[in-house]
């Protein structure tokens, strides 16, 4: 979650995109340690009041810019990365 009217004052137009950026960098971070868990991870961007309200009072004048979900996949793909290398999982 970003202060968009304090980020946007200070760099624009520039500030949502900034803020974008830097969300997809830590979702990106949340990815990948998901997987080194051997879990999964589904992250996804929209803007929405009520994902600010479920997280008052930390997301006082905040909005959402991912919501990121980690867990255990509903399914298993048939083939794994490892595999398709001739690595051992």
């Amino acid at each position: 979650m970003s202060d968009l009217n304090k980020i946007l004052g200070v760099l624009g137009n520039r500030g949502y995109r900034s803020s974008q950026f830097e969300a997809g960098v830590i979702a990106g971070k949340i990815y990948l340690a998901a997987y080194a868990q051997k879990l999964g991870a589904f992250g996804s961007t929209f803007f929405d009041d009520a994902v600010t309200e479920f997280f008052l009072p930390h997301a006082t004048n905040k909005s959402t810019m991912i919501a990121v979900g980690v867990g255990i996949p509903g399914y298993r793909s048939r083939s794994s990365p490892e595999k398709s290398l001739g690595l051992k999982s």
